[in-house]
């Protein structure tokens, strides 16, 4: 997965994407984001996202890999950077 040839970097997220018949969406928070309860949040929070804009994931595997940076970003900028990373790898 994460020698996948489409991802895309944001301040906030990586997104790991591969090709596949039906939907599946995994998210990883490493111990860089922080203890436990960042790391927690930051998964909480990409869920959260994926959730409102379901419509615009593609039918395979996508892996959202939280940042350092995530839990210091407005909802507002991750939604926005959601869209452009969407847009780069769908065309959505």
């Amino acid at each position: 997965m994460y020698a996948s040839k489409q991802k895309f970097h944001t301040s906030s997220f990586i997104y790991f994407f591969v090709k596949q018949t039906r939907l599946q969406v995994g998210f990883v928070a490493s111990k860089k984001v922080g203890d436990a309860v960042c790391r927690n949040r930051a998964k909480r929070r990409l869920r959260a996202m994926v959730q409102k804009h379901k419509q615009s994931l593609a039918a395979g595997l996508c892996l959202f890999v939280a940042k350092k940076d995530i839990n210091d970003t407005s909802p507002a900028e991750l939604d926005q950077q959601f869209i452009v990373a969407m847009r780069k790898l769908h065309g959505k």
